[in-house]
């Protein structure tokens, strides 16, 4: 399957939500660690999630008001938040991604930017049927566009604008699942038992 666009932001609802990731979310950005994604900064929301076999979930920023827009948007769509990452500046090389996420991840775009996909899974799940020799396919984005792809085939982003934001959200694999949930129960009890959309509406509406 190629990469879907579920929706688009209107440019309102964008020019609002780069003023809280400019304001908010700014400060706490930290160059990314990845060798993928030399100059690009960035924060998990709300968890950090494990990018190799020996590291564990961690805390990331507790931003209630952002997540609860994204957990109210995931659920339109049909798509399960299980954790997120806000970046700003730079591209970011050719990769797959790690085994903590599963097959269909979504991409809120926030600025000018291209990226590229190849696809060699057909669908957005696991298949025999595989080819090595797809062509890349490459969307120009503008911004405010919403995409869901198969994280799991290779992807990247090239010419991506200085200031430009974005934020992947994934659900958890099934093989990550019990490692979560386990953190999840542990650190963050209330969202755990499915109160966060809940506490996110109600900050959400205090900071408005």
């Amino acid at each position: 399957m190629p990469v879907v666009e579920m929706g688009r932001i209107n440019p309102v609802m964008l020019e609002s939500i780069v003023d809280h990731l400019n304001t908010e979310v700014a400060p706490s950005l930290t160059p990314d660690v990845s060798t993928y994604a030399p100059g690009r900064l960035r924060v998990w929301i709300p968890y950090e999630a494990p990018l190799g076999p020996t590291r564990t979930w961690q805390p990331g920023l507790t931003d209630l008001r952002l997540e609860s827009w994204l957990r109210r948007t995931c659920t339109g769509i049909g798509f399960d938040f299980g954790t997120a990452l806000a970046t700003c500046g730079g591209g970011i090389s050719r990769h797959r991604d790690a085994s903590y996420a599963d097959y269909r991840a979504l991409d809120f775009n926030l600025g000018p930017a291209t990226f590229c996909y190849q696809k060699i899974y057909p669908g957005f799940e696991w298949s025999r049927e595989q080819d090595k020799d797809a062509p890349v396919e490459r969307y120009e984005l503008l911004g405010g566009e919403v995409l869901a792809f198969n994280c799991k085939n290779p992807h990247w982003v090239e010419n991506a604008d200085p200031t430009r934001w974005a934020i992947n959200v994934w659900s958890i694999s099934k093989r990550e699942r019990p490692a979560y949930d386990s953190f999840v129960s542990r650190f963050d009890p209330i969202r755990f038992l499915g109160g966060a959309q809940q506490d996110g509406q109600t900050a959400e509406s205090q900071a408005e």
